[in-house]
């Protein structure tokens, strides 16, 4: 039964450090094409993009999926959808407003870089 386990184990870890690999192969390659066929100024603009939206998107979230997992789980007996509701208007409300902030920025850093 042991070796059945540890065979078992081992094959789950092959699979996932297998999966892990070529993941990060084809983001290579793609990557490296698409900064070909995009040139160093529109890759660095793509880029620049993509930062800013890994850095908004925390921020958009506010911490609402553990908040609304904790209420969830201590309201066990009863079910309340007031705080779906409220979760739903308050990440869109972030996630509107931070729209708004990014395309101010890109907007302003476009208009910066297209003037040079």
């Amino acid at each position: 039964m042991i070796y059945f386990l540890k065979n078992l184990a081992s094959k789950n870890n092959s699979w996932m450090v297998s999966e892990y690999l070529l993941r990060a192969i084809l983001t290579i390659l793609l990557l490296g094409y698409v900064a070909k066929e995009l040139g160093p100024k529109y890759f660095g603009v793509l880029n620049f993009g993509s930062s800013l939206i890994s850095i908004g998107l925390p921020l958009c979230k506010l911490g609402l999926d553990s908040i609304v997992i904790r209420e969830l789980s201590n309201n066990k007996d009863s079910f309340h959808p007031s705080i779906f509701f409220s979760a739903f208007c308050i990440l869109f409300l972030s996630g509107f407003l931070s729209f708004i902030l990014l395309n101010v920025i890109i907007h302003s850093f476009l208009s910066q870089f297209n003037q040079k």
